[in-house]
């Protein structure tokens, strides 16, 4: 009977997790192929079933695990180090730190990653999983309509370059344009209006925001005038004080 590549994916991972199980709790019951100073990935290709061992089935098998790596609850949000640190390290420091990967803490961690990869193929497959995608991508993150937040600001996504520090532009604020920005630290913003209605309810709905997002910016803009205005009268306050009588403030916070 020829297996899936769901089956295979399946198989696979269970036999990296028995084969680890089987490391942490005996160290000298460890199986001939099992890269116990490596991770995840690079002990796939001797945990695939025998008949499937291929380059390109190995290829698949890898895909799945990246797409995968960010959806489950233990990813460290980090794609080159997936597994968290410990004792408040960060994930790249344990690893450096670390020659054994599956023992302690630090194997633990991998091995509950590794479950969970196993769950979500049993459980959320579909056939993109074995592609080969972007890490936007594999967030779910849709160009110019997903809307993400990141230092306190909004951003779309405005070019996938299939790397993991794609481009993004601000919206509102200053609107930065096409800014290089690690996708891991980005933030999807999560619908807040889930409210059943009318086409034209929305769109009064819209336009009502509109109005107010118009109001709200006009009175930044005349905010920002009278700031100006201020600023000015301040610095011609300090000459004054310096031509007249010689003095000039400390800590004015004012530069010319």
């Amino acid at each position: 009977m020829t297996l899936s590549t769901q089956e295979i994916a399946i198989q696979t991972f269970e036999t990296l997790i028995d084969w680890a199980v089987a490391y942490r709790n005996d160290t000298d019951n460890k199986a001939p192929n099992f890269e116990v100073y490596s991770g995840i990935c690079d002990n796939l290709y001797f945990t695939i079933p025998a008949d499937y061992r291929r380059d390109g089935i190995h290829r698949v098998i890898v895909n799945i695990k990246n797409n995968l790596i960010c959806q489950v609850p233990s990813w460290s949000g980090n794609y080159t180090y997936p597994v968290k640190g410990t004792d408040g390290d960060s994930a790249e420091r344990t690893w450096d730190s670390t020659r054994e990967k599956w023992l302690g803490e630090y194997g633990n961690y991998r091995i509950e990653q590794a479950c969970e990869i196993l769950y979500m193929i049993k459980n959320n497959w579909n056939e993109e999983l074995t592609l080969r995608l972007s890490p936007a991508k594999r967030l779910g993150i849709i160009p110019h309509l997903t809307l993400l937040t990141w230092d306190n600001r909004f951003w779309l996504l405005s070019e996938d370059d299939d790397s993991s520090c794609p481009y993004f532009d601000e919206i509102g604020g200053r609107e930065l344009k096409h800014i290089c920005i690690d996708i891991a630290a980005m933030k999807i913003v999560q619908t807040v209006d889930s409210k059943r209605r009318s086409v034209k309810a929305f769109l009064r709905a819209i336009q009502k925001a509109e109005e107010k997002y118009s109001k709200s910016q006009a009175q930044l803009k005349k905010l920002e005038e009278q700031s100006l205005l201020l600023r000015r009268e301040m610095m011609e306050l300090e000459q004054g004080l310096a031509s007249q009588h010689g003095v000039k403030r400390i800590a004015s916070g004012l530069t010319a």
